[in-house]
């Protein structure tokens, strides 16, 4: 029996046996064979009129029908290849999962170490068997885990809703534009202004992201809090950590270091890598304490100087460069504007979204006569981008990232000239 068919409505193969929880792109229903009586797991597009989405909805179907992976479901039938004719209603059915979700299992108890890690080792075998086939799932998420039988030993991948592979159906142009991802933790290659919302190491940070989960019961959300801590330097999560793995904690810190790297190339590059280093961390764990671990200043200064902190000096340098040149202009045009206008600035550093600094010029006598531009510097990737208001100014590699650029500055000055002209041409507004 072919699993694509001609069929426009769900409703010539299939009966409905009850609603089931869906998302914002499709409703979900339990659904019976009319004709084999197979029960099965249907999702119906929302939004049947907007062509990007029965686009999207086609490439979803694809990826399902390229699986064969136990803790992948199996498509078994679509009408979803016909996206591009106005008529048929779209629809997919998979394979039926019986079980709970990952989030509802972790939220009625935390898992323990071994638990948590063979489930992650289970799961980064379905990312391998997915990202050899060329596909990205970029969503991955407790509540897209289902746990067969309600077993953490056998977790299955659903929803390839924002699932990309490049030979299925066209990059769409609103993507390169649009945040996409999840609210489970917002990865900075999946912003606005990213280039690269296609890579495979995204999903390894959402998988690292899964294993916090389970060992702490937390939502990571982002990968640098307002205090520039990443998840597991939290003080909520330091604990819970510690006491998973007493003697292999530096380990398993480590792997953290890695899955929430801010930058792409920090991360783990492979579904293989991150296993090899997640089956050192059991080893570890299993061989117990090799030497009495006692609060130290020692042990202080091992966590205080991880990769992680190292990382974040980094990007602090680069955004301090940055930040530089920019400042170098401004200081330019005010040889020019001054007496008549001073500086004036606000700013602040959150590394989860990158710094920000509103820098221009005011009239000596209101705050309310300004111009006022606001710099946003981010890593985005494996670029550092940097954004004028809603301008971007300037892209460089984050590696070697360069800002004493001509053509950088050139454009920095060209918009505080325009602003001030326009700025001086206009009534002194009192306050």
């Amino acid at each position: 029996m072919s699993r694509w068919t001609s069929c426009t409505n769900w409703h010539e193969n299939w009966t409905k046996v009850e609603d089931m929880p869906g998302g914002g792109q499709a409703s979900a229903k339990k659904v019976r064979r009319k004709d084999t009586g197979e029960i099965a797991f249907l999702k119906l597009l929302n939004r049947q009129d907007d062509t990007e989405r029965r686009a999207r909805f086609f490439r979803e179907a694809s990826a399902y029908d390229t699986f064969r992976h136990p803790n992948l479901p199996a498509l078994v039938e679509t009408n979803a290849h016909n996206h591009d004719q106005a008529s048929p209603k779209l629809y997919i059915v998979i394979e039926l999962i019986e079980g709970i979700t990952l989030g509802e299992a972790i939220r009625a108890g935390r898992a323990s170490l071994e638990e948590s890690v063979n489930a992650t080792v289970q799961l980064l075998r379905v990312v391998k068997h997915f990202h050899d086939h060329g596909w990205v799932h970029r969503d991955i998420k407790p509540d897209n885990i289902i746990l067969r039988n309600g077993s953490l030993a056998d977790p299955v991948l659903v929803d390839f809703g924002l699932g990309h592979k490049d030979t299925v159906t066209p990059c769409f142009e609103t993507e390169a534009c649009q945040e996409i991802g999840n609210r489970f933790l917002r990865l900075p290659e999946l912003g606005a202004d990213s280039s690269v919302k296609q890579d495979g190491r995204t999903d390894l940070a959402f998988v690292g992201g899964v294993l916090y989960y389970c060992l702490t019961g937390m939502i990571p959300a982002q990968l640098l809090d307002t205090n520039l801590r990443m998840p597991h330097q939290r003080a909520s999560a330091l604990e819970l950590l510690r006491a998973a793995t007493p003697s292999a904690a530096h380990a398993l810190y480590g792997i953290f270091d890695k899955s929430f790297s801010h930058q792409l190339s920090g991360r783990f590059t492979t579904a293989t890598e991150m296993t090899i280093q997640l089956n050192a961390l059991l080893s570890a764990h299993r061989r117990g304490n090799t030497k009495e671990d006692k609060d130290s200043l020692e042990s202080l200064s091992e966590l205080a100087n991880t990769s992680a902190s190292a990382e974040l000096a980094r990007l602090k340098a680069i955004y301090d460069a940055g930040l530089s040149v920019i400042e170098s202009v401004h200081e330019k045009v005010a040889t020019v504007v001054q007496p008549d206008y001073v500086t004036y600035w606000s700013g602040y550093v959150n590394f989860s979204q990158g710094f920000r600094k509103t820098l221009g010029f005011n009239h000596f006598s209101t705050l309310n006569h300004r111009f006022a531009p606001t710099f946003h510097i981010a890593m985005v990737g494996d670029e550092i981008v940097v954004r004028m208001d809603d301008e971007v100014v300037h892209r460089t590699d984050a590696d070697q990232p360069v800002f004493d650029d001509e053509s950088f500055r050139r454009r920095v000055e060209d918009t505080y000239i325009v602003g001030m002209k326009s700025l001086m041409l206009s009534p002194i507004a009192g306050d």
